[in-house]
């Protein structure tokens, strides 16, 4: 039975007990919240500010990208200048009491190589083979011009520099011009045996 609730105007009105409305139409007669009126995905609008952001990121650093293979370009004639310069300080400090040298065996057509080589002995060829060191070199590096005889004319095709124990001078000085990824440069070995590259 129904509880009777009487109005301010006298009327009677009968309201029952229990709704009969299942929970899925209960719902239906609230107002919806923020989340049920939200789609997921993305508009056309935000995918375009996505893909714009996306495609400025690239282009601002895609130069740096590019910049990072130039550096590498000079890197081969440093790193020969560093183990040039690694012959003399070994031969200056008196390793071994004996003169130390680097070998170059670029092949004199096409002027490449893949490894040089440091030794212990006044020339490559009376060298002391049990202390030789090889060290990877870049296959891509043209030896251009070496040349390494001092005093003496040189033909371009010097393979070796000597530097004399205790002293680390070398009559074989002179430069060295490299090839790498279009860039030359030119390693200056002095009669010293200090060494410096130019650009």
């Amino acid at each position: 039975m129904a509880p009777r609730i009487v109005c301010d105007r006298g009327q009677i009105l009968r309201v029952p007990l229990v709704q009969n409305f299942p929970p899925e139409a209960d719902r239906r007669r609230q107002s919806p919240t923020a989340l049920e009126t939200s789609t997921f995905g993305f508009t056309l609008v935000e995918l375009l500010v996505s893909i714009g952001l996306f495609a400025v990121i690239i282009l601002v650093t895609m130069p740096s990208v590019s910049k990072l293979g130039d550096s590498r370009a000079v890197e081969p004639a440093e790193e020969l200048a560093a183990l040039l310069t690694s012959a003399a300080r070994n031969a200056r400090h008196g390793a071994n009491a004996s003169a130390r040298g680097l070998y170059l065996p670029y092949d004199n057509t096409i002027r490449l190589t893949d490894e040089v080589i440091l030794f212990s002995g006044d020339s490559y060829a009376l060298r002391d083979a049990v202390e030789d060191i090889a060290f990877d070199f870049d296959e891509g590096t043209t030896f251009d011009a070496v040349l390494l005889s001092g005093a003496v004319p040189s033909s371009g095709d010097d393979h070796e520099a000597v530097f004399s124990a205790l002293t680390g001078e070398t009559s074989q000085y002179g430069t060295i011009t490299l090839t790498f990824r279009g860039e030359t440069r030119i390693i200056d070995v002095s009669p010293s045996g200090f060494i410096t590259t130019n650009p």
